[in-house]
Formats: C-alpha cells, sequence, structure tokens
C-alpha cells in the first residue's frame, strides 16, 4: 500500500494539472512573441544594413571605383557567388575589377584574343586607403555577428542563435505540456484510496 503522503501528493499533482497545462501554454505564447520580435529585428538588419551595404558598395564599385581604372566594357565589376550572401560572414568582399586586355590572334589575320585581368580587389582590412568600402564591410561583418554570435561567453547577443535556443524551448514545453495532459489519466487510477 503506497504511503498516505505520497498519495496526497499525487492528488495534489492531479488537481493541478489544469493550472500548470494553462501556465506552460501561456509560456509556451510568451516564448513565440519573443521569437516574432527576434525574427523582425532580424529581418529588419538583413535588409535596412545589409542588402543595403551591398547595394551601395556595389554601386559605388561600379559608378566610382571602376571607372578610375578605365571606361566600360574595357573595365568591368565582377562579383562572386558569395557577394551578398546573408549567410556569409564575408558576403561583400566577393568581388574583382577586371580590365579587358587583347592580345594578337596566333596566327596572322585571326581576331585578337580578349582576356580578363585582375586589377583591383578587396585585401582585408587596410589593403588602401578606401574608407567608402571599408565602411561598408565593417557594417556587413558587424551585422553578420549580430545575427550569428553563437550563445556564450563571448555575448549572448546572436539573434538566430536565440531564435533556435527559443524554438527548443519551445520543444520543451510542449513535451511538458503534453506529458502533464496524459498524467491525469494514469494519476486518477491511483488516488483512491
Amino acid at each position: 500500500m503506497a504511503d498516505i503522503q505520497n498519495v496526497q501528493q499525487l492528488r495534489a499533482m492531479y488537481a493541478d494539472v489544469k493550472e500548470t497545462v494553462d501556465g506552460l501554454k501561456g509560456s509556451i505564447k510568451q516564448v513565440e512573441t519573443q521569437q516574432e520580435s527576434l525574427t523582425q529585428e532580424k529581418n529588419a538588419i538583413e535588409d535596412a544594413v545589409m542588402n543595403e551595404a551591398s547595394s551601395r558598395l556595389h554601386t559605388y564599385l561600379t559608378d566610382v571605383k571602376a571607372p578610375m581604372f578605365g571606361s566600360f566594357p574595357s573595365v568591368r565589376l565582377v562579383v562572386g557567388s558569395t557577394y551578398g550572401d546573408i549567410t556569409n560572414a564575408s558576403g561583400i568582399i566577393d568581388w574583382i575589377i577586371e580590365k579587358a586586355v587583347s592580345t594578337p590572334g596566333p596566327l596572322p589575320g585571326d581576331p585578337p584574343i580578349l582576356t580578363w585581368e585582375t586589377i583591383y580587389m578587396f585585401e582585408g582590412t587596410g589593403w588602401d586607403d578606401d574608407s567608402i568600402i571599408q565602411g561598408y564591410v565593417d557594417d556587413w561583418v558587424f551585422s553578420h555577428d549580430y545575427l550569428n554570435q553563437p550563445l556564450g561567453a563571448g555575448g549572448t547577443y546572436g539573434i538566430n542563435p536565440n531564435i533556435g535556443a527559443l524554438e527548443g524551448a519551445k520543444d520543451i514545453l510542449s513535451n511538458n505540456t503534453d506529458k502533464i495532459k496524459d498524467s491525469k489519466a494514469v494519476f486518477a487510477k491511483y488516488i483512491q484510496v
């Protein structure tokens, strides 16, 4: 026979199921609200800072920097596959400015062969004195870090890791809610003395 104190504790748990479940559901709603808020912040940073920095840098390179080396079509800006990629920490340094180089064809009368030579590219912080390029790159890197800093000693500001952590918390709360709801049917069989 079960100890009466344990049966009384089981009765109290049984009686509190609805209140506990309601509290857990409220916590899930709070987590969802936090996730929505963080997602709005994430979207704002991606659109208003990262996409804008990418676009402004592209315009600057096309309209200001490339013409310093010649005119189109003999000079062109080429962006790589990661340029503007928000998931990539170095998403706006994947570009080069190229100049057309014409060499005579191999045989007399052959048309010239056109190749492209890299004449300007991002080579890291301080490689030249162009504070405009460096400013856009710095803003991009700052924003990427703000979005992706892992939770830990380095900080807890990373929006994406926080969204992920909240999703994990929501899963735990949902699992707890289900188990506590299901406990009522099992405990009911054992609270009669």
